[in-house]
């Protein structure tokens, strides 16, 4: 199965979905749409009980269900059961809900919009940024969206973004982009994640480790063009790992993870220590790996994380210049290669 994975809305409401090119044929995650139709906290315990129903009435509806690997909150894949168009108009008479004919409806639209990109390709990217009314700005030549909230203030942040990125700047994370040449970023604190935007064209993927929403539906029209690139993970990046937090080495225990040709940046307001405690693994067995790490939000970063890092033998390096912060010019960046 050549599958093609998409995030769909109805009602503000994601539904996980996968397009079939070899049977033309969509898959919904069915516990999405049990949740959707349902207003449930928890949709897939209303399937379970669903399900049980259904067996015992000997429907075949359960029986045919595929289960598919979609992606979760923590950017990990798992089975998931998936239905059909045909199967979700069945199941959907299951469940008593106002919702069912509009999400009927839905789902007749989202088949007529994948037909009309069969034909026409580039309606794909428009659709996608049509579907976020969202503040952005061009950036060199690539839309760059921001969070709602930030409609008075977008350009004034993104100004600011591009003097902290400018070559002459104490903040900035790399020399040249080129360095990130075949390599997988981890962008840690992604925010409007304007650094895998520029490096977009490099890199072999970017995963993107953000739990603010607002700032991940900003992240999915930024990179709907480039989605086959980017992982979205909803997790503070920590030393712990629990509902909220991973450890970059738990991270990287998944299936088809490889710790080498890894690019680390860090800019998590004071626990980019705590992040690199929980990468202990990748930073002592990693091959060809760097990053950039920020230094100022803490008043003893710089020797803290300096120290650290030249604890796994890597080659550091200081990037020139000051910031002013909490009443101290601080270095900001330190960057590191094995």
């Amino acid at each position: 199965m050549t599958k093609k994975e998409a995030i769909k809305i109805f009602e503000e409401k994601k539904v996980r979905t996968l397009w079939d090119d070899e049977t033309e044929e969509w898959y919904f995650s069915v516990v999405d749409v049990v949740g959707v139709l349902t207003d449930s906290v928890d949709g897939r315990k209303y399937w379970n009980k669903l399900k049980q129903r259904l067996k015992a009435e000997g429907s075949e509806l359960v029986t045919n269900c595929h289960q598919l690997k979609l992606p979760s909150a923590d950017g990990k894949y798992y089975k998931t059961d998936v239905a059909t168009t045909e199967q979700l108009f069945r199941l959907i008479q299951s469940i008593p809900s106002p919702k069912a004919e509009p999400f009927k409806l839905w789902m007749a639209q989202v088949a007529k919009e994948r037909l009309d990109e069969m034909q026409d390709p580039e309606l794909t990217i428009d659709r996608a940024m049509k579907e976020y009314s969202l503040p952005y700005v061009f950036h060199n030549g690539k839309k760059l969206y921001f969070k709602r909230d930030m409609l008075v203030s977008t350009e004034a942040a993104y100004r600011g973004l591009l003097i902290e990125q400018d070559e002459r700047s104490a903040h900035r994370y790399v020399d040249s982009y080129e360095e990130l040449k075949g390599k997988t970023l981890l962008d840690i604190g992604a925010a409007e994640a304007i650094f895998t935007l520029d490096t977009i064209e490099y890199i072999d993927h970017a995963y993107l480790f953000e739990c603010d929403e607002s700032w991940i539906e900003a992240l999915e029209a930024t990179f709907a063009p480039y989605k086959e690139k980017i992982t979205i993970v909803r997790k503070y990046v920590s030393d712990v790992d629990d509902e909220d937090n991973i450890r970059l080495d738990t991270f990287f225990q998944g299936e088809g993870k490889s710790i080498d040709n890894l690019f680390l940046k860090m800019d998590i307001e004071g626990y980019e220590r705590k992040a690199l405690e929980g990468a202990v693994h990748i930073l002592e067995h990693g091959r060809q790996i760097g990053g950039s790490v920020c230094i100022y939000h803490l008043h003893d970063d710089k020797k803290v994380i300096e120290s650290e890092l030249k604890n796994f033998n890597l080659k550091i390096n200081i990037q020139p210049g000051y910031l002013y912060f909490e009443k101290e010019m601080r270095s900001a960046i330190i960057r590191f290669w094995s």
